[in-house]
């Protein structure tokens, strides 16, 4: 298969999982339906991260691949890309950081360690860019070394404590020592998924398919009815640990991890009949997305508190992706390098 015709598929679903993205911190459905809801965010929209992970991790593998003896200094401009996309978007959303901050904390150290905190360790949508930061860094000398399947192991090993920081938390919240631990890594990190619990799998996923890519045409049939029954299996598990309410979040759980890889496979085989710069714009449309929809909700809810008028969940959603779309309309029109560097991660 061609690589053009390849990484268009993943192009286009790239955007498809950005808006997904946005269904998730916009709530989508949840003011129709609540069976709806659960569907479309907890069993779709959650494989959007993980999905971006591997793609991550694929490109990230396949670059290095090409450098050779230059591949620190690739790993050096890939850090120094994510840490520039995360400083210019940080600042973006530094002023309703501040604010939410002031409103739960007041002015002082609360704030002052809360903000810090959100800075580092729980920065919103933008904890993706510190965790791939972190993911690529860990994986550089075992992918460097041929070791990838050592890596994948230790990925595991990660998941697994993640998943009980997450959907089991239930089962070791009041254990001794083991709820204890979780505990104080919540006070630094947050949330598990945070760091390498995560993303480190899904990025050493998109590892493996890069070094395996001929194996990756699979027959279409096949392959959808695997990612059929891999999807009602993460619906069931979801409603086992959400009805059991074992679960802190559902982002990590076993059976989020087969649709993300089959959904990443579909796209690789995917023949969408788009030239490559419709599929370069659909790349930086998803980036765009991705980066700045967060902050379109923080306006959404400054409108709502200025305005009064009522903004109904689903109506968020299409609010927020058009405003998305017009920040990238108007980006890629104007004449700011700097600026479309921020909007194509």
């Amino acid at each position: 298969m061609s690589e053009s015709t390849t990484y268009r598929g993943l192009d286009l679903f790239k955007l498809i999982m950005a808006f997904f993205i946005v269904a998730i911190h916009s709530g989508l459905f949840t003011d129709v339906n609540n069976e709806l809801a659960f569907v479309t965010i907890q069993v779709f929209a959650r494989m959007g991260v993980p999905f971006f992970f591997i793609a991550s991790g694929f490109f990230f593998s396949k670059g290095l691949a090409k450098r050779g003896s230059e591949a620190p200094a690739y790993l050096g401009r890939y850090e120094k890309k994510l840490l520039g996309l995360f400083a210019f978007w940080s600042a973006v959303m530094l002023a309703f950081w501040a604010r939410n901050g002031l409103r739960a904390n007041g002015f002082g150290w609360a704030f002052a360690l809360r903000l810090a905190q959100t800075l580092a360790f729980d920065p919103g949508v933008f904890w993706y860019l510190l965790a791939l930061v972190v993911a690529s860094l860990f994986s550089y000398p075992f992918i460097r070394r041929g070791r990838g399947a050592l890596l994948f192991s230790i990925a595991c090993l990660f998941y697994v404590f993640g998943m009980f920081g997450d959907s089991y938390y239930g089962l070791v919240k009041d254990a001794p020592v083991v709820g204890d631990i979780y505990r104080a890594y919540f006070s630094v990190f947050v949330h598990a998924r945070h760091g390498l619990p995560f993303g480190l799998l899904f990025f050493s996923l998109g590892h493996l398919f890069a070094r395996n890519e001929g194996r990756l045409v699979v027959q279409k049939p096949l392959l959808c009815a695997a990612f059929v029954l891999s999807l009602a299996l993460r619906y069931l598990e979801l409603r086992v640990v959400r009805d059991r309410g074992l679960a802190l979040d559902n982002s990590i759980s076993l059976f989020a991890v087969f649709p993300a890889a089959l959904l990443f496979i579909l796209a690789y085989t995917a023949k969408p009949r788009i030239g490559d710069e419709k599929s370069k714009s659909l790349r930086t449309l998803s980036s765009t997305v991705f980066f700045s929809h967060q902050f379109m909700l923080e306006l959404i809810i400054l409108f709502v508190e200025f305005s009064s008028v009522q903004v109904t969940a689903s109506l968020r959603f299409l609010v927020a992706s058009t405003l998305c779309l017009c920040l990238f309309l108007a980006i890629r029109a104007g004449k700011s390098d700097f600026l479309k560097r921020m909007i194509n991660g």
